[in-house]
């Protein structure tokens, strides 16, 4: 399958999935921290269309690990503002704080790999 119809679907589903959190009742901190990675998939897949393979093919390889790692983190995070996950040592301990940091880190990462194997990928040609 060419990798801009598999980012085309990432694009479409993360949109069609941001829309149905956002207008759903009941915003729980797991929602919320979901809707965060969404909102950092959805600039990062436009920017996929435009891409190489094997860009693509190195986004997915970092993807495939860091997704359940992210998910691994907000579920043993306190929903609740007392405690959490790395204690007082960071502050971080809400879902959604969880949530929002590890997109962020998603999304800057996600660049990073993007403008690097690019970049190499020019070289070579």
């Amino acid at each position: 399958m060419n990798h801009r119809y598999t980012t085309a679907l990432i694009l479409a589903l993360s949109s069609f999935i941001a829309l149905y959190v956002y207008y759903a009742k009941g915003f729980t901190d797991l929602k919320v921290s979901f809707f965060f990675f969404i909102l950092a998939l959805i600039p990062v897949s436009l920017l996929l269309l435009f891409v190489k393979r094997n860009v693509f093919i190195a986004w997915a390889k970092y993807v495939a690990w860091w997704f359940p790692l992210s998910l691994l983190l907000i579920l043993s995070t306190s929903e609740y503002g007392n405690g959490g996950f790395f204690g007082g040592l960071f502050a971080i301990s809400e879902r959604r704080m969880m949530g929002l940091v590890l997109a962020a880190v998603f999304f800057v990462i996600s660049l990073l790999i993007i403008a690097w194997k690019s970049f190499q990928l020019r070289g070579k040609s």
